[in-house]
């Protein structure tokens, strides 16, 4: 995956997101609520008061130690259910989770509702990096 992107797809997830509880089936995975519609927030986030306060707290953090980006990973896509009602069918929501790693050693898991599906521009954006390694398809000849 492109660099830019990589940083792109995570800043949108620090921004939108917050550090969440791993989940209790795979500590890769934050923990997912159907009936709250989202990500179980870590402690830390909830003595802040808000996602907001603990954000802006972690964004000085953040610039003050750096981000590990050889042990970051790219951001996952995955869909999760939402509940809509008891007499409802369940929805499904797009979602986007990684661990951040910073240079300190600290690691945090985040995880965010979004409004599009991040492996699709992941792949597409792959796709642009190879085409445009094949050589130029427009380009005039000589």
């Amino acid at each position: 995956m492109n660099k830019n992107f990589k940083k792109f797809v995570w800043e949108y997830l620090i921004m939108n997101g917050y550090a969440c509880v791993p989940s209790r089936w795979s500590k890769e995975e934050p923990e997912w609520s159907t009936y709250g519609a989202n990500y179980i927030a870590a402690d830390e986030v909830i003595k802040c008061g808000s996602s907001d306060a603990w954000r802006e707290k972690f964004l000085k953090k953040l610039k003050t130690i750096g981000v590990d980006w050889e042990k970051t990973k790219e951001p996952h896509g995955t869909k999760n259910s939402e509940f809509n009602g008891t007499f409802c069918e369940n929805s499904d929501v797009e979602c986007l989770y990684g661990t951040l790693y910073l240079e300190n050693g600290e690691k945090y898991l985040f995880g965010c509702k979004s409004d599009c599906e991040f492996e699709a521009y992941a792949k597409f954006f792959s796709m642009l990096e190879n085409y445009n390694k094949s050589g130029k398809i427009f380009d005039k000849e000589s």
